[in-house]
């Protein structure tokens, strides 16, 4: 880059900052006038909450400044809001046009007389059938972990008669794919064009290929011809501005039959639904901004950026979502015999010496956090502080792994001695490795360095109790592997995003499982931990909100006394 191309940039890069700044206070400024938002909570209920006023109004009241009324009261309430002088915020267009949709198209009675649809659950036949009837072969398929997302898409392609199959999936899944097509369908496996590098040729069908390799030869993709895609792990497509969800987008959206497949379709946050809902039907998702401002409580940010990241008319979302694209039940809904899952938070107090280097980063965390909210709004120096204080708190992250590694060594070691089959899942590969070294050739590790294949033959030898422990990583080995031989999971970490944990959770809480799962989650004091675990627990409730509409998940389980790490 040229001299001038610098300066260039330094100018455009502070009219952008000046721009930023001149939004942020005309928001602050600009007058604040009284509202009623009308929201829908279901065909029959509406919910009117009113903002930036203290009046209120002769209906049945739910929460602060929060009502719920039925259809034949709507009239009457948008009446009474108006002569209070709010300014009345509707429903959206697109939720409108949802209360219509309706389609119910036939399906083919002769189709359960076959032999896979005869070995679906029955939530499994009612998840394909709704899928038919009510989605038209396009949907997301957001059952709970564990509930065979998988199987429900294969019957679909049965169903359909659909042969010209495109999966795309995370890389380490691509060979569970083809075993599966082998196992539902009887494909033969020298027919399945797996795709493992840029290189492979496109052969015949089904297509299976990771997200990296469809992004980059998508246009190929689309040159071949699909009459059905079917995205696993379709989270990997949670955020509309990044390469991959842009390049795949054109791609899903062309292709007639879509059946996209997560446990987690909101991994963190309601914002992280959006794309995968725009895919499937844009006409009820179409634009993100309105979605932004409607779901995700938009605002615009100090820092100099539109923040997405809050939640906002969840019941409406939820609805919304189940109503025009997404199918999704919980495993404590279908699967009653399933054993129950117990969590409990196993505290530990850490020696001083492990943990004395992060005394001066949480001080000045603390500090930064006094003085940002001080700062000139949109400045260079706020951005600045904002950046340090993420570094801090990634540098406590590191540091917190780096400390309880000690104790972890002696809890895994002391786990051992029972003689059950364990899984420990981490974040950091050194605190996996120091793990996996305590185990004395006991363990197998799974991380992000494992081939696929010494990654499948690790799975199986795991449940076939030739390995008592399972260090694994909460990202490369959080899906798409099955081990209930072991009912005993440890986290010797928390993560910043409460999908993954759920996720990982559920390697051992799934079908299969004969016997009670026992979660334990290590929190050292004086660490990020303690920090890191209330915000899992506000992001969970505002998930469980906009996906769910439901409260009755604990994350939060039984506090089990300090450990003893004394040697």
């Amino acid at each position: 880059m040229t001299g001038r191309d610098k300066k260039l940039e330094y100018i455009y890069l502070n009219i952008y900052r000046y721009e930023m700044s001149a939004i942020f206070f005309q928001h602050k400024r600009r007058k604040k006038d009284p509202i009623a938002v009308f929201s829908l909570k279901d065909p029959n209920t509406i919910v009117v909450k009113l903002k930036r006023t203290n009046d209120t109004i002769d209906f049945l009241m739910v929460d602060r400044r929060t009502y719920q009324i039925s259809m034949d009261q709507l009239d009457d309430c948008v009446q009474a809001c108006l002569d209070k002088g709010l300014l009345i915020v509707p429903v959206t267009e697109q939720v409108e046009t949802a209360l219509s949709y309706d389609p119910q198209l036939p399906f083919k009675e002769e189709f359960k007389k076959t032999e896979l649809y005869g070995k679906l659950f029955q939530y499994q036949k009612e998840g394909v059938e709704h899928v038919v009837r009510h989605f038209d072969g396009r949907a997301l398929i957001a059952d709970d972990m564990g509930l065979g997302k998988t199987l429900q898409a294969l019957a679909l392609s049965k169903y359909y008669g659909i042969t010209k199959v495109l999966v795309i999936c995370p890389a380490y899944l691509r060979y569970n794919w083809r075993a599966e097509f082998e196992k539902w369908l009887n494909v033969n496996p020298d027919d399945v064009s797996l795709i493992k590098k840029g290189t492979d040729k496109l052969t015949g069908y089904p297509v299976i290929i990771s997200y990296e390799l469809a992004t980059k030869r998508k246009i190929e993709l689309e040159d071949f011809g699909f009459d059905m895609v079917i995205c696993d792990e379709s989270h990997y497509l949670k955020n509309h501005k990044t390469k991959r969800t842009r390049g795949l987008s054109p791609l899903i959206r062309k292709i007639d039959k879509a059946i996209l497949l997560t446990g987690t379709p909101a991994l963190n946050r309601p914002c992280e639904l959006y794309s995968q809902a725009n895919m499937i039907r844009k006409e009820y998702f179409p634009k993100y901004k309105q979605y932004a401002e409607r779901y995700c409580d938009r605002k615009m940010s100090p820092l100099g950026f539109w923040d997405d990241n809050g939640s906002s008319n969840p019941h409406e979302l939820c609805w919304l979502a189940k109503q025009t694209v997404m199918i999704r039940r919980l495993k404590r809904d279908v699967l009653k015999d399933l054993p129950t899952k117990h969590r409990s938070q196993l505290h530990i107090d850490l020696d001083t010496r492990d943990t004395y280097e992060m005394i001066p980063l949480f001080d000045e965390w603390r500090t930064l956090n006094k003085e940002i909210p001080k700062m000139q709004p949109c400045s260079e120096k706020v951005r600045k502080a904002d950046f340090r204080r993420k570094c801090v708190i990634n540098e406590i992250f590191g540091l917190t792994a780096d400390a309880k590694s000690r104790a972890m060594q002696k809890l895994v070691k002391d786990t051992m001695e029972n003689g059950q089959q364990f899984l420990v899942f981490c974040y950091h590969k050194q605190l996996m490795d120091d793990i996996f070294e305590a185990c004395d050739g006991k363990a197998m590790l799974i991380n992000g360095d494992t081939p696929t294949e010494k990654r499948h033959q690790y799975v199986k030898d795991f449940q076939e109790g030739k390995y008592q422990v399972a260090v694994l990583s909460m990202l490369a080995a959080g899906t798409g592997i099955t081990l209930t031989a072991a009912s005993h999971v440890i986290f010797a970490e928390l993560f910043w995003v409460p999908g993954v944990l759920l996720q990982s959770e559920d390697r051992v809480h799934r079908i299969g499982q004969q016997n009670s799962c026992f979660i334990q989650y290590v929190i050292c004091k004086d660490t990020l931990d303690p920090y890191l675990y209330k915000s899992i627990q506000w992001k969970l409730e505002t998930i469980d909100g906009c996906l769910d509409q439901r409260s009755d998940r604990n994350f939060r389980g039984e506090d089990i006394k300090i450990y003893d790490i004394e040697v």
